[in-house]
């Protein structure tokens, strides 16, 4: 199923019409999309600046009969005109027609054109035989030739184009009814012409989207340090403009993949060998390189990669230095491309500026050029001309219907003002599938727009078009795999479509009658929120996730219907799994690394889940709602809060009553019971006593915990085989942490007892001790405060390594592994080595690396060896006597994964024999480890060992022992 459609009413299902505004529109713009021929190439015209009184204008010539005005008489002037101070229009108004005489003239010619069809049709009919075409009239000859078109297509007569060129040239009109001139020259004030405005706004912070601050001395701080970012190498530039083609380009229909790439090819051809170049750019070559740097940025910033965000502004500062270049070209297609490029760099960096200025003036400029409407009809506008503006057209309306949507911002046009059609298939920049995507967008955006327009006509009307657009066409659904990039986005457009249907029609739905449907919708806008953000969660659990603040508005409003739509609405059904707040919470913290202003949407959804959790709330975050939220979503937090204090209230004893017999359970025996073995963090505890009955070590039952658990949570203690064989009632045991060494697995597995841990929680902790340990061994921090605790110690006799642009080499390709190689790439530019016998091979396809085959090519590579593997029979003495020699004299050996990995005693002795750099242990057989066992270890200074505190973290703890509780609560649930 293609796009194209034919121009039919549109369906009706019990009553709702299928976008009777868009599919239809949309059908009648794509008839001819894909079959339209070229015309010849296109002649430059000036057109009228003012649309308002052309089209009045136009309205008064379209008229058969005398207008009034016709035989009226001028009123005498009162301002006398003197002659014009501006230079060089070559106009006086002498030689501008009179407005009536011109409009006499006019009318005499519709009249002589209405008699001369009317002579012809009455001669057509007297005479027999083949008729002419409506487009052709006969000489006095009798032979044909083409006629003059009906006043409604015909081109202007040379009087009416004078009067356009001299209103043009003069410039009054445009000024004085507040339209902006084209050319912006000869009077118009330059700090309101097109660059100056574009620098404008990129010099306001985009750290928080919702306010304006300049942020110009903070760019020119970060491109000073980064020097010319021009110099950069094709072979480091080709994975970036990769990404930006796979992300980027197949989703707006006028980037031409094959276009650019040629372009990218072309430039850094033409540049290999030479110095980044400091001269003026070519005005020839001023796009190209524009479009090659923004490219290569923008797919930067869809990295997740340490770092890439100062390569990013170095080369948006070198495009930039381009534009003034380009507006000056007056090329309306050129500079709106450049407009879209800086709005969707804007969107991914708080360096861009800002989004919502940016792509306000590129909606500005569309309307000033007309490329909201066709052309006119006798333009000689190209086939591929024509595509090129409605392509960039309707790339900039998506990002305008994006920003206004998610930011609760006024649209720049609305829709009864756009006339112009989606473009014409081209197999030569796009496939098919490509092309039926982008148009799929475009009909997001549209339906968007619809929702916002027209709220007043219902949910269920909203909701029923907007199941119509994710019916997806089959070349978009084999375009779209299940576990790509591109299928989290059409994941997130749902969520946002679902989002502003719910919040923009919350008064709307019908009074009755239609229960099932408003249940259906109600349970698929919270499905479809928790869908989105668990792809999302998913995705940058593989490294893979580079958001902008758009996404950090998308989850927030997700999170937030997650959290109030169940307790406000019956019809949504019960609270989801509350494990889906961690993980939304969890991408709001990494969106706000890039954005600070987004922080305090974590902070607010973390107050409103306790909210819903507890049914009180003492947050102050609560008490004044940021101004960075909607409206309507303001309204419905606002609503959840006065419904939950309700619901508490009512739940309070009015006082003591005895107790029925015939009374069901409690709401505490209605909980599952769970015995904690550990110490856990008390916020933990707290949010576990929402869930659970909480029996701890102190209390009185917990004596009988072996008889009695159904479900335990522990976080060090060891479960044996003859614990679980005490325990006759046991189903599921809550782990703190990652590594289930300390649980008996086997026995555990032959009962059928759930093991659930919290993988990737602490990752970034863990991973951030590896850098340190691995610093701290390299500089030999431990020798020099070891010395220094006795006398003073000169530093001529201190010695370390650098780790900068060292090799290290990870076994264990996990969250841990994943985000130590991360922080060593981007923070050291090291090269990357890594072996993982079970991990698929594109595991790490955001991280240049190089796969290792076997544990021994690691070993011979490493400068620095960091361990992330769990401890099985298999992995035990991974590391022994011979590894160790087979590594680098100079190397440096980290364990922060099991103790048990590396052969204490083999280490202990090759570090003795003057093998290895030094070793940074946070992991040993023996935890805590004492003096005891490891004397002879640490009696090398060149060891640093540590009691296994890579996740001892306060933000660690909180986020590994919440996400147990979630897990356990999560499985029990389902039971």
């Amino acid at each position: 199923m293609h796009w194209k459609q034919s121009a039919g009413p549109a369906k009706s299902v019990e009553g709702f019409l299928f976008f009777p505004a868009i599919v239809t529109e949309l059908s009648d713009m794509e008839a001819d999309r894909r079959t339209s021929t070229g015309s010849a190439p296109a002649i430059p015209r000036r057109l009228q600046a003012c649309e308002r009184c052309w089209k009045r204008k136009q309205k008064v010539l379209a008229d058969d009969a005398v207008h009034p005005l016709s035989d009226a008489q001028c009123a005498p002037r009162r301002v006398p005109i003197g002659p014009t101070t501006e230079e060089g229009s070559g106009l006086s108004h002498a030689a501008v027609p009179n407005y009536v005489e011109t409009l006499k003239r006019k009318r005499d010619e519709l009249d002589a054109q209405f008699r001369q069809q009317r002579a012809r049709r009455e001669w057509d009919e007297s005479v027999p035989g083949p008729r002419l075409s409506p487009n052709m009239e006969t000489t006095s000859a009798g032979s044909p030739v083409e006629s003059n078109p009906t006043p409604s297509t015909a081109p202007t007569s040379f009087s009416e184009r004078s009067v356009q060129v001299a209103m043009g040239e003069i410039g009054f009109l445009s000024r004085n009814a507040m339209a902006e001139p084209r050319d912006e020259t000869r009077g118009f004030p330059q700090e309101l012409a097109m660059g100056n405005m574009v620098r404008a706004a990129l010099v306001i912070s985009g750290e928080d989207p919702s306010q304006s601050r300049d942020l110009c001395n903070h760019r020119r701080t970060f491109v000073t340090m980064m020097g010319p970012a021009t110099g950069i190498t094709k072979e480091f530039a080709t994975p970036y403009v990769n990404r930006f083609l796979d992300h980027v380009g197949v989703m707006f229909l006028h980037i031409d993949r094959r276009k650019l790439q040629g372009e990218f090819d072309s430039y850094f051809d033409a540049h290999r060998g030479q110095p980044s170049h400091t001269k003026a750019p070519n005005p020839d070559t001023a796009f190209l390189e524009f479009r090659v740097y923004m490219a290569v940025a923008i797919g930067m910033l869809l990295t997740p990669e340490p770092g890439s965000e100062l390569l990013a502004t170095g080369l948006h500062a070198a495009a930039t230095e381009r534009l003034t270049i380009i507006i000056e070209q007056v090329n309306c297609v050129k500079t709106l491309h450049c407009l879209w490029s800086l709005a969707l760099y804007s969107m991914l960096s708080s360096l861009g500026g800002s989004t919502w200025h940016l792509v306000g003036l590129a909606m500005k400029k569309c309307i000033s050029f007309r490329l909201h409407r066709e052309p006119y009809p006798d333009s000689d506008t190209s086939q591929e001309e024509l595509n090129s503006r409605r392509s960039i057209f309707w790339a900039l309306y998506v990002l305008d219907r994006t920003i206004s949507c998610v930011m609760d911002r006024p649209f720049s046009i609305e829709d009864e003002d756009i006339l112009v059609q989606l473009p014409v298939y081209n197999s030569t920049s796009k496939t098919v599938a490509e092309f039926d995507f982008g148009c799929h967008i475009i009909m997001h955006a549209r339906l968007l727009s619809s929702v916002r327009s027209s709220s007043s006509r219902g949910r269920l009307y909203h909701y029923r078009n907007l199941s119509h657009w994710r019916d997806l066409p089959k070349s978009v659904r084999d375009f779209v795999p299940g576990d790509s990039a591109l299928s989290v986005s059409i994941k997130q457009l749902t969520c946002r479509a679902l989002t502003q249907i719910a919040l923009l029609t919350r008064g709307t739905q019908p009074n009755g009658g239609i229960i099932r449907d408003a249940r259906t919708v109600e349970h698929d806008v919270v499905d479809s929120c928790q869908a989105y953000i668990n792809a999302a969660y998913s995705y940058s659990e593989q490294g893979k996730l580079a958001a902008s603040f758009i996404d950090g508005f998308d989850l927030f409003a997700a999170g937030v219907l997650v959290t109030c739509l169940p307790s406000l609405s019956p019809l949504a059904g019960p609270p989801r799994e509350t494990a889906i707040i961690s993980k939304c919470t969890a991408l709001l913290t990494t969106i706000g690394e890039r954005f600070p202003s987004l922080k305090v949407l974590r902070k607010l959804l973390l107050a409103l889940s306790s909210v819903a959790g507890q049914g009180a709330y003492h947050d102050p975050a609560l008490d004044e709602l940021p101004q960075i939220i909607s409206d309507p979503m303001q309204d419905l937090i606002q609503d959840f809060l006065r419904y939950s204090a309700i619901k508490y209230i009512e739940n309070m004893a009015p006082g003591i009553t005895e107790p029925s017999s015939s009374a069901g359970p409690s709401t505490a025996e209605s909980k599952p019971t769970v015995y904690v073995l550990d110490t856990f963090p008390p916020k933990a505890i707290e949010y576990a006593k929402t869930l659970f009955n909480i029996i701890q070590p102190q209390d009185e039952e917990f004596k009988n915990w072996r008889q009695n658990a159904r479900a335990l949570l522990i976080r060090g203690s060891y479960v044996t085989a003859d614990d679980i064989a005490s325990c006759p009632n046991l189903i599921a045991i809550g782990k703190h942490g990652v590594g289930i060494d300390k649980i008996n697995q086997d026995a555990c597995a032959q009962r059928g007892i759930k093991i659930l841990n919290t993988p990737g929680a602490n990752a970034r902790d863990v991973a951030e001790l590896v850098v340190a340990l691995a610093l701290s061994v390299a500089r030999g921090i431990r020798s020099i405060t070891t010395r220094q605790m006795l006398k003073p110690v000169p530093k001529e006799t201190c010695n370390g390594l650098t780790l900068y642009q060292k090799t290290i080499g990870i076994i264990g390709m996990g969250n841990i592994g994943r985000t130590v190689a991360e922080i060593f790439r981007g923070g050291f530019d090291a090269n990357i080595v890594a072996y993982d016998a079970y991990m698929p091979e594109d595991v790490w396809s955001h991280i240049p690396h190089t796969r290792a085959k076997s544990v021994d090519e690691v070993l011979v590579q490493a400068d620095v060896l960091s361990v992330h593997v769990p401890l099985t029979a298999e992995t035990r003495d991974m590391i022994s006597y011979e590894q160790i020699r087979a590594m680098k004299p100079d190397a440096i050996l980290i364990n922060a994964a099991r103790g048990g990995i590396i052969n204490e005693a083999d280490l202990t002795k090759a570090l003795s024999e003057g093998y290895l750099w030094g070793a940074g242990l946070d992991c040993h057989e023996q935890e805590p480890p004492s003096h005891e066992k490891y004397e002879a270890l640490w009696k090398n200074l060149n060891v640093i060992s540590t009691p296994h505190i890579g996740a001892a973290t306060s933000r660690a703890q909180l986020a590994s022992a919440t996400a147990a509780v979630d897990n356990l609560y999560q499985y029990l649930s389902k039971l």
